[in-house]
């Protein structure tokens, strides 16, 4: 019997099919402009995590997906240096060459980025709005 490649199967395949998804409904969650469409868009978001979560991975690949995802959720990617998953994490992104958490970290970048720069027009909109009000006609 032929022996599976270590690093991507099929399962992998859709593990990272799973992973994108995830990332695009955790932007959407976090761009949410109201308490409801949050809920709504977080339902998914979770459902996508529960998803990734029982996918059995075959490879590499999806154990740094998994690992990943359970970086993100429990913070142990910030743990003490030495924690068995901290060391997995790690290990795979040595292996793999890529860091399925920076992804993350980059979609909650540009979460933060996006929120910033409307709390700055709302700011400058009601500042000029005052300055208008305040201008003798």
């Amino acid at each position: 019997m032929p022996r599976k490649s270590h690093f991507t199967t099929k399962d992998d395949v859709e593990l990272l099919r799973w992973w994108r998804e995830w990332l695009h409904a955790l932007d959407a969650e976090m761009a949410a402009t109201d308490q409801g469409d949050e809920e709504r868009r977080h339902k998914r978001v979770e459902m996508l995590q529960r998803t990734i979560a029982t996918t059995p991975s075959e490879g590499l690949v999806g154990i740094g997906v998994k690992l990943a995802l359970a970086s993100f959720l429990d913070s142990f990617a910030n743990g003490a240096d030495g924690e068995p998953a901290r060391s997995a994490h790690l290990d795979t992104v040595r292996l793999l060459g890529r860091d399925f958490s920076a992804e993350v970290e980059a979609v909650v970048e540009g979460s933060r980025e996006r929120e910033v720069a409307l709390l700055k027009r709302a700011s400058y909109a009601s500042h000029h709005a005052g300055v208008y009000r305040a201008t003798p006609r």
